[in-house]
């Protein structure tokens, strides 16, 4: 593969630098290297040491993730290829020690800055500390490599979601991020709590707040480095590599599918019409792949680093609308086993009749099997559960009701520029992706990978479906009838005798 591959050639013998790299995208991007260039040198990865486990123990963890099974079968021991730099990115000089940065310097050719909190509701100081500070430490570091070619800092299509068009380019930043570093320095977390939502102004959250802060911090060194930045949208399961549907977390929409198979989201606050931009993990790997070689072939240090918008909504959008169509329909097809509610899941663009169906039918419904619960001297969880899915869907309706106009010229030349065979090995053409088919491939990757079942589509299972559909109707029917006799009868009860 690498004789006719232009990419694969250009990684041969360099040696890789990877943050983030025991997380989602990481796992594919180590996985996507050592797969198709399998000449790339050394791969250095950033490890943050857990109680109990030191870093080299985290590294096996990663290889024996089974999305590395077929590259074990072809290059043997993977241990000898990827190697842990323990380290932490919320500590000074990103937790690294003398040693391994001396390493660094002298060995690394590629850096893939991926690492980040995505967590929409991390605290102000954390936030800044990991997407901010480290993302600057890491520039720091990157001055020192001796032999740099090329790096790439992974971003977010959101970061500029304050503006409608978001063209692949630096925006003014909310504040600047020299103000925001002072802040974590000067403020106690009381303090930084409170005057949260005065700093962050127009954006919904710390994560797109401080990504955007982190890009400010990049372009800074466009001077000095061979450096460029892609913003993914909304990273879903893979669509082809190392298998299509794989993925490993509930996180994202996948969390979503979950609680909706499960039958604990029967509504959602979703705007029917507006566009899903959702990127699968394989598209976004191979964009950073081809966007790293890209850099490197062209070193001519510009005022304006490139920017990628990895975003499927401009040439393929899918609406939120066929989204959840097609959850539906997998979710009856495939089910999961344990299963309690009825899986449909419906969308609610209009607050009121959302806030009936979830606080008022949900609510009763996760009141009732608390209830039932307790009596079989069971914990009752039902309705913690539903108060987190509440919570979680607050956090991401913002990214459901408003709908931006991409720009993405850089990423069609830059696939322009890829040779047919690196067109084919590290594809990430929005427009061959067939909605219908991936999203049958996204719910089945979840039932395989984060649930653990069996992926097949059994009678049993939609045996189950039908009587859990036909047990919901009633249940659901009784709670409206109930609600109408109770309101109608303390409307008379408080209406005045004559």
């Amino acid at each position: 593969m690498s004789e006719n591959s232009d990419i694969a050639n250009w990684f041969a013998g360099k040696s890789v630098f990877i943050t983030g790299a025991t997380g989602f995208l990481g796992k594919v991007l180590i996985e996507k290297l050592l797969r198709s260039c399998p000449d790339v040198g050394p791969i250095y990865v950033l490890v943050r040491r857990k109680k109990g486990c030191e870093s080299h123990d985290r590294i096996k963890e990663i290889i024996e993730s089974k999305i590395f099974d077929n590259v074990k079968k072809t290059q043997g021991d993977l241990t000898t290829r990827i190697h842990a730099i323990p380290g932490d990115l919320s500590e000074p000089y990103l937790g690294i020690c003398p040693k391994d940065r001396e390493i660094l310097e002298k060995t690394v050719s590629v850096v893939f800055h991926s690492a980040a909190t995505v967590r929409f509701t991390e605290c102000l100081r954390l936030a800044i500390t990991v997407n901010v500070a480290a993302t600057k430490t890491l520039m720091e570091l990157c001055c020192g490599m001796e032999k740099l070619e090329s790096a790439i800092h992974v971003s977010t299509a959101y970061a500029n979601c304050t503006h409608e068009i978001i063209e692949e380019r630096i925006y003014e930043p909310p504040v600047d991020a020299q103000k925001s570093l002072q802040w974590v320095d000067d403020f106690d977390d009381d303090i930084l709590d409170f005057v949260t939502p005065r700093i962050l102004k127009n954006h919904p959250n710390t994560y797109t707040f401080t990504k955007a802060l982190g890009e400010q911090v990049v372009n800074e060194y466009a001077k000095k480095l061979p450096i460029a930045i892609v913003r993914p949208s909304i990273v879903t399961a893979s669509w082809k590599e190392p298998e299509p549907g794989w993925i490993d977390s509930p996180n994202g929409p996948a969390g979503l599918i979950i609680f909706a198979k499960y039958g604990f989201v029967q509504s959602l606050p979703l705007s029917r019409n507006t566009i899903a931009d959702l990127i699968p993990i394989d598209i976004c790997v191979n964009l950073i792949i081809a966007a790293a070689w890209r850099t490197g072939k062209d070193r001519n240090y510009k005022t304006e680093i490139p920017i990628y918008n990895n975003v499927s909504g401009p040439f393929n959008p899918i609406r939120w609308r066929q989204f959840i169509e097609e959850i539906n329909a997998c979710n009856y097809r495939y089910g999961l086993i344990g299963g309690i509610f009825n899986t449909k899941v419906s969308l609610s663009s209009n607050r009121l009749t959302h806030f009936l169906r979830w606080n008022i039918l949900q609510f009763t419904l996760v009141n009732i099997l608390d209830l039932v619960a307790w009596s079989i001297w069971k914990n009752p969880i039902f309705r913690s559960a539903h108060r987190k899915i509440g919570k979680y869907m607050e956090n991401v309706v913002y990214f459901s009701e408003n709908e931006w106009d991409f720009q993405k010229s850089n990423v069609d030349d830059l696939y322009q520029r890829l040779s047919p065979t690196d067109q084919r090995i590290f594809d990430f053409n929005v427009r061959n992706i067939n909605w219908k088919e991936y999203i049958s491939q996204y719910v089945l990757g979840i039932k395989k990978h984060v649930m653990k079942e069996n992926e097949e589509s059994t009678p049993a299972i939609r045996r189950k479906n039908r009587i859990i559909k036909m047990i919901s109707r009633v249940v659901k029917y009784s709670v409206l009838i109930s609600s109408g006799y109770f309101a109608f009868n303390y409307y008379k009860l408080s209406m005045p005798s004559f």
